[in-house]
């Protein structure tokens, strides 16, 4: 999924979404899965809003600090039943839909 920085996005606006400013780029971490109160599968942001205006994600296997492959390949075995993978992603729509209505993301 192609996702887009709005271009006005400030650092105000970033911060108040809970971005965190580390030298001129801003990240954001969110749990999208939990065992036992520990983030397992999580949705980071980094975003800058100097003159490139970007944004990236990646959906990341806290566990081994990898992406989670089943997120990014649906050809992985056992993806059909996986109800991690169900949950991680119903929560990484929501997430993104959060920060369309909030202005940071641009919608399709």
């Amino acid at each position: 999924m192609e996702i887009r920085l709005n271009k006005n996005c400030d650092h105000n606006t970033l911060i108040g979404q809970g971005f965190q400013k580390y030298g001129s780029k801003y990240i954001l971490n969110i749990p999208l899965y939990k065992y036992k109160k520990v983030p397992i599968i999580e949705l980071r942001f980094l975003a800058s809003i100097m003159d490139d205006c970007y944004i990236e994600y990646e959906i990341v296997d806290c566990t081994t600090d990898a992406s989670y492959t089943p997120f990014y390949n649906p050809e992985y075995p056992g993806v059909k039943n996986n109800l991690v993978l169900q949950k991680v992603k119903r929560k990484f729509k929501k997430e993104i839909n959060k920060l369309i209505k909030n202005g940071i993301l641009l919608g399709e």
